[in-house]
């Protein structure tokens, strides 16, 4: 797997798609390569302008979605850890799974947002709403402005496909903590390097054969490890349009 990595297969799908259909949201918007781009880009802004330094950590709690598949590459192509929260966890298992791993962002989707307990999660600034990344709540109010400043940037200022970047990771780096069920006690988080995520998508690129376009229905929640790395990371690397 050598002459693979997370930045060379996305970059080069995005690249070579721009003006293909990549994501449709069940009973909502179609969005092409270039449209999910420029959110991720706004989104790496806005860490950026956080302060978020390389191997921070940024949950992401809801249901499939447009939104959410940007935002787990948001994070990966800034360099930092995303961490998938699955949304049928109750209010202490969130929370517990947010202040454990550390998480400094939460991106969540309205209907989950009052599992989100602000005042016993020392470590995040702020945490945004999914469906729009309008924020939610945060530590100090200039956040508000950061992330609005984030979105306009690209508002003002066309992404072309060249300008989409991905940072490169190396292969033994964390780049997923996926949390289990937690049948006995508290969940418990696992570290997933690069590597296997690539391993497994260049797995199933030579096994499981998909053409630019053909269209996947994505119902495992990408929150859940075979989910995430089948019906979405695979899926979206090899330009086949994804419903949610």
């Amino acid at each position: 797997m050598k002459n693979y990595t997370l930045a060379k297969l996305y970059s080069e799908t995005f690249q070579n798609n721009w003006d293909k259909l990549a994501f449709t949201d069940y009973e909502g918007k179609d969005f092409k390569y270039g449209e999910v781009a420029k959110t991720i880009m706004s989104l790496q802004l806005f860490y950026q302008i956080m302060g978020l330094q390389k191997g921070d950590k940024v949950a992401v709690l809801g249901r499939n979605s447009a939104n959410w598949g940007a935002t787990f590459l948001s994070a990966l192509s800034s360099g930092l850890v995303i961490v998938p929260v699955l949304p049928d966890f109750n209010k202490s298992d969130t929370n517990h799974i947010i202040n454990h791993s550390e998480a400094k962002i939460v991106i969540g989707a309205k209907s989950l947002l009052d599992k989100i307990d602000m005042e016993n999660l020392p470590l995040v600034q702020a945490v945004l709403v999914l469906e729009d990344f309008s924020l939610f709540k945060a530590k100090d109010n200039n956040v508000q402005y950061k992330i609005v400043d984030s979105f306009q940037y690209y508002e003002k200022n066309q992404l072309k496909k060249s300008g989409f970047s991905f940072q490169e990771w190396k292969p033994e780096e964390p780049c997923v903590i996926s949390y289990t069920s937690g049948t006995s006690g508290f969940t418990k988080g696992v570290m997933i390097p690069e590597r296997s995520l690539v391993s497994n998508i260049v797995f199933a690129r030579e096994h499981m054969p998909l053409k630019t376009g053909d269209k996947i229905v994505s119902f495992l929640p990408m929150a859940h490890v075979y989910g995430l790395l089948f019906e979405f990371c695979f899926r979206c690397q090899s330009a086949a349009k994804l419903h949610f």
